[in-house]
């Protein structure tokens, strides 16, 4: 057996439902949210995708904007 076939490849851009089950959002607020500019992310040909690390930093920007970033654990 190769062993290449027991890793799995990293996936750098994440299709719209990819991205919006990683955020925990419904695909339409994903689309409000990518259409207002306030979440980044490309296109390959017609087909829009998300960057994994764009939306990590757009998520800790988030957590920063509303105070989370400090908060570890909540009891």
């Amino acid at each position: 057996m190769n062993e290449s076939t027991n890793c799995p490849i990293p996936k750098f851009a994440l299709n719209p439902r990819e991205a919006a089950e990683s955020l925990s959002l419904s695909e339409r607020k994903l689309w409000e949210l990518t259409q207002s500019g306030e979440i980044p992310c490309f296109r390959i040909g017609r087909s829009v995708r998300y960057s994994t690390e764009q939306l990590r930093v757009w998520v800790e920007s988030q957590r920063a904007d509303t105070g989370l970033a400090d908060e570890t654990a909540v009891v």
